[in-house]
């Protein structure tokens, strides 16, 4: 076969090739990475007929990394000597498989004098243990990519070196075959946990053709936890303890077995009746909130993938190489001070929607600012279209801060930027009636002033509609979930005279070129949405604000009626003080209230909060495939007032995580990723949350202390009908609410029964933990009033009492904004900055 025909390569012909071409395509080929091959086992054949007598054959060959040295290590593991189109089957068993003869492993590149320097070099030298008894001492392998485009293949080729001896002792080939534990170590989970894991896997992924194991899994898990940087996760391990050694025992202690002992049929008997039964309230009901954990374990694996008919993006019909390439953009200038103490007029503490804002306006009016964020800048080049990665490394605690009560997610953004790198890019105005409101409440907003920030804040991010933000212009990445939504609603409402009148459409957004790939949530490495990150920022720096990251700013320190300076933790450890003759709060909803509370500012701080509180929904259409990922995450809305139904679709993992049914009724619903659309219902709460006053209680249960309010429950019970009911007059057969019990609405049965639907949904939902909720605008805790009796703020944003300290987020707002707030809270900030106080 001609070497020009690589990408013809397999395991089998290149098994039958002759030494010359073996050469040509040895001297020809890439070098595989040391991360293509580590966990790994491959099957590999020797091409030397003397392999066949000496009983050597057929092999394998695993890869592992000493996390104390960063050094990479490999090992043979002896097979059957049986056919070549048999299976690969270890001595003396797959289940107690022989290692030896273990090797180093380093790049050809980094090698002194290698034979191939396009290569990956296995070097049996470097294997102290056993070193005399080591047969293959001498031996030298180097190991290529016979096909670039296929790095589950690879050529091998043997030297006996002595010195400068070389003795050519034959080639082999290797194919990728299975994942390997060895060398393996835990990152998160001690060993009983991982047991507790895996056994739970094998029964929450509940598949006939399952394409990673339950180890695989278990250790998926493992390794995401290891990631993220939250105490919260620590819960996690009780929950493990409770379901191993506590619930499985109630009423027969100690005679019952842990559950990792019990059978596979015995341990799912037991999760239906502890964890899925619907009579469980409370903990049990909190704990059974786990099995989400599966679900990404599971989906969050690319190898999954293809078995549930998800394209990534560089699979996709529209995909072009230089079309996807980042918009070139300067990199934000970063300062690092060397001394404990530097100085500033004005200190901002958040590079979000309110901080970068004022922070940026300030400088341009002449102030010396210095910006502080307290996680990592994350610039595009190490952005990605991982799930697993993005999310420990974009989100505050990792995407795991929640309410006290557990029942609702609250999903923040920690990097520069804040909660614009993150979101969706969605402009909406601020109602007419919620201004009305925080007036009443006591905060005198100018509002022609405030319309002019709008104005402004528009122009600076470039908010329009998204068609007219798409590359090219006009191009439909809105996808065919934003096409379900709105023609359903206009099906629905042709039958319907009285929701007629409610505006629906396409959003706005600030983005510029958008290529629709469908991974907002999780970065854009591309630099086309236009955060904080590509607008205020480097305006702010551009006008001599000085940005520092990784910063958490602990306390302000104060002296009578003046704040003084900002305290300050550096990631490395170091401390900063930040002198400041005024200081500006924008640490974002709950970050605001707790720096004041931790500064010994009470009064009324951490009271009205609110949220923009959503559940999903997800319908399954049976015909011409949806494929959901395949544009924007959100992209198309219907504003009914007292809740708003928005479009928003999930790469695979935060998809199947928030993704209701249990066992088998969840992987096959998965099966059918490309026929199902998703859309939330998404209302602003009442004002009647609070942010935890004690430290303690923030660390052990949560943030915020919150219960649904039982009118607030309603709204989004009735919003869910409608939802459904939208659904079915798009065509849909079947549509899931994200409840605890699992009630798939059948087209046949509700499609035409409207009353019989929302009895359904209202038997179904009776307290806020009967429904999956999430939500990414929190608000409130230092409301605006010039009433100091009940406000934190007073109308010119400076906090009651002090005489230079500022709050401007949304942490402000003292009721929700009700639709999505990053255009209010980017106006409010620019109303801030120009009202002169500062």
């Amino acid at each position: 076969m001609p070497h020009d025909e690589a990408h013809r390569h397999t395991f089998e012909s290149l098994s039958t090739l002759e030494k010359n071409e073996l050469d040509r395509i040895m001297e020809r080929s890439s070098a595989p990475t040391i991360p293509d091959v580590l966990g790994w086992e491959f099957r590999g054949w020797n091409l030397n007929p003397a392999t066949k007598i000496l009983g050597t054959r057929k092999f394998k060959k695993g890869f592992f990394l000493d996390v104390t040295t960063d050094q990479a290590w490999g090992y043979n593991v002896p097979c059957v000597q049986n056919e070549f189109d048999e299976p690969w089957v270890a001595k003396p068993s797959d289940d107690d498989p022989r290692r030896y003869f273990f090797f180093g492993v380093v790049p050809g590149s980094r090698a002194e004098k290698p034979r191939y320097r396009n290569s990956l070099i296995v070097d049996y030298n470097m294997w102290d243990e056993y070193f005399f008894a080591n047969i293959f001492r001498f031996t030298v392998d180097y190991l290529v990519y016979p096909d670039p485009e296929n790095r589950d293949l690879m050529l091998g080729k043997s030297y006996m070196e002595i010195g400068p001896i070389r003795f050519f002792l034959g080639y082999f080939v290797m194919e990728r075959y299975n994942e390997s534990e060895y060398g393996r170590q835990s990152k998160f989970l001690t060993e009983g946990q991982l047991r507790t894991v895996r056994a739970l896997a094998e029964v929450f992924i509940e598949g006939s053709d399952e394409v990673i194991s339950a180890r695989d899994v278990m250790w998926n898990i493992d390794r995401q936890l290891e990631r993220i940087d939250s105490s919260r996760k620590r819960s996690l391990k009780l929950v493990l303890f409770l379901i191993e050694h506590v619930l499985p025992r109630r009423g027969g202690w100690p005679f019952r077995r842990a559950f990792s002992k019990m059978k596979p049929a015995e341990r799912k008997r037991f999760l239906e009746d502890r964890l899925k039964n619907p009579r469980n309230r409370g903990l049990l009901r909190d704990i059974a909130r786990i099995r989400a954990l599966f679900a990404t374990g599971y989906y969050g694996d690319p190898r999954v993938h293809p078995s549930i008919g998800f394209q990534p993006v560089e699979k996709r019909p529209q995909y072009e190489p230089d079309r996807y390439r980042p918009v070139e953009r300067p990199a934000i200038p970063l300062e690092d001070p060397t001394t404990e103490r530097i100085q500033a007029e004005v200190c901002v503490i958040g590079s979000g929607a309110g901080g970068a804002v004022a922070a940026a306006e300030l400088a341009a009016a002449g102030k010396d600012v210095v910006l502080l964020e307290e996680g990592p800048y994350v610039p595009y080049a190490e952005i990605t279209h991982e799930e697993r990665e993005m999310v420990p490394k974009l989100y505050k605690e990792g995407g795991l801060q929640s309410t006290v009560d557990v029942d609702m997610v609250i999903l923040q953004g920690k990097c520069l930027g804040g909660s614009t790198t993150i979101n969706n890019a969605i402009c909406l105005d601020l109602p007419a009636d919620v201004l009305d409101d925080w007036r009443e409440f006591g905060a005198r907003i100018d509002e022609p002033a405030l319309l002019r920030s709008f104005d402004r804040v528009r122009d600076t991010i470039g908010a329009k509609p998204l068609f007219d933000a798409a590359d090219p212009p006009g191009a439909p990445i809105a996808g065919r979930n934003a096409a379900i939504l709105l023609d359903g609603w206009q099906r629905h409402a042709a039958e319907n005279p009285d929701v007629r009148s409610w505006s629906n459409g396409i959003f706005v957004k600030n983005k510029d070129r958008c290529l629709g790939c469908g991974y907002c949530n999780f970065g854009c490495p591309y630099g086309r949405k236009l955060s904080t990150v590509e607008t205020y920022l480097p305006r702010a720096a551009r006008h001599g604000a000085r940005i520092i990251v990784d910063c958490h700013a602990v306390e302000i320190r104060r002296k009578g009626r003046r704040a003084t300076s900002v305290v300050c933790e550096r990631r490395d450890g170091r401390v900063l003080n930040v002198d400041a003759e005024a200081v500006v709060v924008s640490c974002g909803a709950i970050g605001s209230s707790v720096l004041l509370m931790k500064s010994g500012i009470k009064r009324n701080v951490g009271s009205r909060f609110s949220f923009n509180a959503a559940t999903l929904m997800v319908a399954r259409f049976d015909g011409q495939p949806v494929n959901g990922f395949d544009g924007t995450q959100m992209n198309a809305y219907v504003d009914g007032r007292e809740y708003l139904l928005e479009c928003h679709f999930d790469p695979p993992m935060v998809f199947a995580g928030s993704l209701p049914g249990w066992f088998d009724a969840h992987y096959e619903r998965m099966k059918a990723y490309p026929h199902l659309a998703c859309a939330g219902v998404l209302i602003g709460t009442r004002p009647d949350a609070r942010v935890q006053r004690w430290s303690l209680l923030r660390q052990l249960l949560g943030p915020v202390d919150y219960t649904m309010h039982s009118n607030d429950l309603a709204r989004l019970k009735r919003g869910m009908a409608r939802l459904a009911e939208v659904y079915f007059a798009a065509g849909a057969e079947t549509v899931y609410p994200a409840t605890f019990v699992d009630i798939p609405l059948d087209r046949d049965r509700f499609g035409s029964q409207p009353d019989e639907l929302r009895a359904v949904i209202d038997r179904t939902v009776q307290k806020p933990d009967d429904l999956t909720l999430s939500t990414a605008h929190p608000q409130g805790g230092n409301p605006m009033s010039d009433n100091r009796s009940v406000g934190v703020v007073d109308s010119q944003f400076r906090v009651h009492g002090l005489d230079n300290l500022y709050v401007c987020d949304a942490s402000v707002f003292s009721s929700s904004a009700r639709v999505n707030p990053q255009l209010t809270i980017m106006a409010m900030a620019d109303y801030f900055a120009h009202l002169g106080v500062v």
